[in-house]
């Protein structure tokens, strides 16, 4: 079987349809011919499943689900849409590195870019199969659930992005003032594999330990003014669906823009962390305000949501979607 270093998602699902699934699990279908639902979710008498678009396409019309051939194999195997391109594909993966930038422009994207022309060439793709695009990108790829592991995608977020001695800010939505929320990159990680992850934000530039004055004059933890080195920056757009925002990252990536890392935020959007030059920062900020991101997270404060950690809104967990330059 190829790997995915010689084989893009699009050309496993040019080889592999759902009717290729379905003979996986020895059943026999063809094209435009109903069969009773073999997800067995259901009774079906009537047989309801249906298989269409030359074999590229699946729908039941008693349970609702509707697909392509990555999606059927996730709803037959049980497993994620991770899992089943390991499946399909191989572990190996194509890895991208980023691009140098030309002289001149701000990052590949200029005020005259459009948020919609990121997106559109994944208006047909479903949020399920991006995802798993941005795996095959990714040099980090667990095979298993965050909720089995999640202290895993926290430690290995921390060991590519930090050094072993930088302070870092892991904390709750008040804990700004807090010093014993400051640690080594070190400390972090020992505390999250025997603890787990007890805390939901983790400010994305590594800190001072002493803290400096906020606007108020007093010693906080997570201030501009306590940052040592402003590396990266936070970009967040939940004006967007998470369809959407997965497939601008996707975009972005693909053109050699710098993200180091993208987590869902167990909620209704996406936070991608990407290494910047502070003489960057104007012209990025009114590039992605422009196409409807919040220009405050381009704080070097700003928080993003840190992976393995449960939810209590939601009941969902913050999960890694992307690393770039894990081992």
């Amino acid at each position: 079987m190829n790997t995915a270093t010689e084989t893009s998602i699009s050309d496993i699902k040019s080889r592999t349809d759902c009717i290729d699934i379905l003979s996986r699990y020895g059943i026999h279908a063809k094209d435009g011919i109903n069969i009773s639902c073999p997800l067995g979710t259901h009774a079906d008498k009537n047989p309801s499943f249906n298989i269409y678009a030359n074999g590229e396409k699946a729908k039941c019309h008693s349970c609702g689900f509707s697909g392509d051939a990555l999606d059927l194999e996730a709803a037959m195997s049980g497993k994620g849409l991770k899992q089943v391109i390991q499946t399909l594909s191989g572990r190996e993966v194509r890895k991208v590195r980023t691009q140098a930038r030309p002289a001149g422009k701000p990052r590949e994207i200029t005020l005259k870019s459009d948020f919609s022309e990121f997106v559109k060439d994944y208006e047909n793709a479903s949020y399920e199969t991006i995802c798993a695009e941005l795996w095959e990108f990714s040099d980090f790829r667990p095979d298993y659930p965050t909720e089995e592991n999640p202290g895993a995608e926290a430690v290995e977020l921390l060991r590519t992005l930090y050094a072993p001695k930088e302070n870092i800010f892991i904390g709750g939505q008040f804990d700004a003032k807090n010093p014993e929320r400051v640690k080594s990159r070190d400390e972090w990680v020992q505390s999250i594999e025997s603890e787990g992850v007890k805390f939901p934000l983790i400010c994305v530039n590594p800190v001072h330990p002493e803290g400096s004055a906020n606007a108020n004059g007093e010693t906080s933890f997570r201030t501009a003014a306590n940052i040592v080195t402003h590396r990266y920056a936070l970009a967040e757009n939940d004006k967007a669906n998470l369809h959407d925002q997965a497939a601008f990252w996707l975009k972005m990536i693909d053109r050699g823009f710098p993200v180091r890392a993208i987590i869902f935020s167990g909620n209704k959007s996406l936070h991608s962390i990407f290494e910047t030059d502070p003489e960057d920062l104007p012209d990025l900020k009114k590039v992605f305000q422009k196409l409807g991101f919040d220009g405050q997270t381009f704080d070097p404060a700003r928080t993003a949501r840190l992976p393995g950690h449960q939810r209590e809104d939601t009941g969902k967990y913050q999960s890694v979607l992307f690393l770039r330059g894990a081992t």
